[in-house]
């Protein structure tokens, strides 16, 4: 990971909003509304001519359910640092302790394509 300028910085933090924006389905003023910030504000962070505060560059991390390098971050794909819900770490947990006949049927019954399990 390299340093980047400010203009650098606000380039990469607007290239990942935009993503995360078209990604979720929403509009801006929507996301807006929701994070409680004025419309133009998130539309200068998503062109960048400004960028959030660290606050709320964790809470945008936080509602697009992404780790904040998932904002920061260049060169990554801001859905590949997903955080995994508390339903989907408790899934993962209960999984694991099923017997391997049980971990089958349910990979099978959610369609997941497993050669061996």
């Amino acid at each position: 990971m390299g340093y980047y300028s400010d203009q650098e910085q606000r380039d990469i933090i607007a290239k990942n909003l935009s993503a995360l924006i078209e990604a979720s389905g929403k509009d801006q003023k929507k996301i807006a509304i929701d994070l409680d910030v004025n419309p133009p504000t998130l539309n200068a962070w998503v062109r960048g001519n400004a960028v959030p505060n660290v606050s709320m560059l964790k809470r945008l991390a936080e509602y697009f359910n992404v780790k904040l390098s998932g904002i920061i971050d260049d060169g990554i794909d801001p859905y590949k640092t997903v955080s995994p819900t508390e339903d989907e770490l408790m899934f993962v947990y209960q999984l694991r302790k099923c017997s391997p006949e049980m971990r089958k049927a349910i990979f099978t019954l959610l369609n997941v394509p497993r050669e061996e399990l």
